[in-house]
């Protein structure tokens, strides 16, 4: 069973008053009653349904129990997810962390960039393939695109396709007249990113052949140990909450993820679930997952460190060693083995709706995330009017990039990048966010860049693929406390794609989300700049070089 340790450090004081904030609320039974008052009253109580989820396991290890055997009887070798958001991080996470040992296998397609869906479509055998359509509302854009992509290509066998929505959705009724597979429905009062252990966390889990009643056993487990009548200092969510809320209040709002190898994806997730909950109001935690390392004298005391340590981890345990000789605080999960991995899920739900109680937000909700997709939709339907994208001031170039901005034109590429980086906030951080096929390459690549900002200006760096950290992270960016840099990286795709019936191809949509949030962040007053590549793997080759030669010294 998991237990955690916390060494907070300089924010020790802090943390111990949270906790006992929270108990001065009575915040262990107000969650459980559903007591919007104890958040901002603006119909917290209509998404609470989670903290029920454990309970419904048996049902879903029932309706879920032939799933996987019908698939294989079926001859089917891949299953493909077709979501966004809360419903494609769970199922990606649980198909890394337990890998299939036979067919099918699950695998997640959650972009609109044309290369990476042709690689997927590519990489399967359309007779041997099922597709999940997951979107809770029925209604989401990329999801829906798919669907009519995979559908086509199919020649409208719905046989292949399973809907996981809510009922009475648009998905369910596209599912039901071109006759699906199964639909699976979703609880209303489950919102996306607190929908893990529900049927879009399960559903894609059973077909990969995950052992869904051992898998449930932790959560069950943290759930008692999250009960209404637990006293907040011994509630795991709770205390959890607690320290994460005093850090970011505190000014230690870049929560720093380190996770054994065995849960590299646990950190994708819980990053959807911290930033889009508390990003918002002008506050926010800033998770930072995957970044490259540093020594522990060059972090500044922005941080707070979590470790999540699965069995002997005796590397990332020496770290979080260092790590608090230097004053930084540090909490550290243990986990005896991966199956303990649901209770985590119900444990960081329950952290972040109490963090968010003591934040003053509501966590249930993202008002930032819809403007960018109604910018989104208004630049792809102008396009579809006129055949032209808006004008943007391109204000350098070179033969391998493009940069675009409302600032000054700069006499070269270099020095516009410099500009830019310039504005850093010192206790800010710089985000990159990639409208990009998400080869090996192409990340190993953006992860070398993620180390020079790091090393050059000294503050935290985080990266997104687009559209994914739209649903994610995008909602911090321009809701959040306004401390970030950002840089969108576009490039034409190799190969594109037309959408059936639409009017406009795979390829214009990923660009107008890149400029529809583009046009967001500018709206908001954030630093941001568009850097267009004329070659994926060139110009990210050229993009560092020009960093290494152009960005101040720390």
């Amino acid at each position: 069973m998991a237990r955690v340790e916390y060494a907070m450090g300089r924010v020790t004081a802090e943390f111990e008053e949270a906790v006992e904030g929270l108990a001065a609320l009575d915040a262990g039974k107000r969650i459980w009653a559903r007591d919007s008052t104890l958040w901002t009253e603006s119909g917290e109580e209509a998404w609470l349904a989670w903290l029920d989820a454990p309970l419904q396991a048996a049902r879903w290890v029932r309706d879920t129990s032939e799933l996987r055997e019908e698939a294989q009887r079926a001859g089917v070798k891949d299953v493909v997810l077709l979501g966004m958001g809360g419903s494609s991080l769970c199922p990606e996470m649980l198909s890394i962390t337990f890998p299939a040992d036979a067919t099918p296998h699950l695998s997640i397609l959650d972009s609109t960039v044309p290369d990476q869906v042709l690689a997927v479509d590519r990489g399967i055998d359309l007779r041997k393939t099922w597709f999940i359509v997951a979107s809770k509302s029925g209604s989401t854009t990329e999801p829906n695109i798919l669907l009519d992509y995979f559908y086509h290509r199919t020649e409208g066998d719905g046989s292949k396709f399973i809907a996981i929505t809510d009922r009475g959705s648009p998905l369910e009724a596209v599912s039901i007249e071109r006759n699906f597979r199964y639909v699976f429905h979703g609880i209303p009062e489950i919102g996306g990113r607190f929908s893990a252990l529900s049927a879009f966390g399960l559903v894609p889990a059973a077909l990969a052949g995950i052992d869904l009643a051992r898998f449930l056993e932790s959560a069950a487990s943290m759930q008692a140990e999250c009960a209404p009548h637990v006293p907040v200092e011994s509630n795991p969510g709770l205390v959890l909450g607690a320290a994460i809320a005093a850090a970011s209040k505190t000014g230690c709002d870049k929560m720093t993820f380190l996770i054994s190898q065995a849960l590299s994806r646990l950190g994708g997730w819980v990053e959807q679930l911290i930033a889009e909950s508390t990003g918002k109001d002008g506050v926010g935690i800033c998770p930072v997952v995957e970044e490259p390392g540093r020594s522990p004298e060059c972090y500044l005391p922005d941080r707070i460190f979590v470790f999540v340590l699965v069995g002997d981890d005796s590397r990332l345990s020496a770290h979080a060693r260092e790590l608090e000789a230097e004053g930084h605080p540090v909490i550290r999960v243990f986990l005896d083995e991966v199956w303990d991995l649901s209770g985590e899920l119900f444990r960081w739900e329950v952290a972040t709706a109490a963090a968010s109680v003591l934040l003053g937000v509501n966590p249930f909700d993202q008002p930032d995330v819809q403007q960018s997709k109604d910018l989104t939709a208004r630049t792809i339907s102008d396009f579809v009017a006129s055949g032209r994208f808006p004008e943007e001031q391109l204000i350098a170039s070179d033969a391998y990039l493009k940069l675009y901005s409302t600032g000054t034109p700069a006499s070269s590429v270099g020095e516009c990048l410099g500009e830019l980086f310039t504005q850093t906030p010192q206790m800010g951080y710089v985000a990159l966010s990639a409208f990009i096929d998400t080869q090996p390459f192409a990340e190993e690549a953006l992860q070398r860049i993620r180390q020079l900002l790091g090393h050059r200006l000294g503050v935290a760096t985080t990266m997104g693929f687009g559209p994914r950290f739209l649903h994610s992270t995008g909602q911090l960016h321009k809701g959040g406390p306004g401390n970030g840099i950002f840089l969108h990286i576009t490039c034409d795709p190799i190969d594109d794609v037309q959408v059936p019936e639409a009017g406009y191809s795979l390829g214009n949509l990923s660009l107008s989300q890149a400029l529809g949030d583009v046009k967001a962040l500018e709206g908001r007053n954030r630093p941001v700049l568009r850097c267009h590549l004329s070659d994926l793997r060139d110009g990210l080759d050229h993009l560092e070089q020009m960093l290494r030669r152009f960005l101040p010294p720390r």
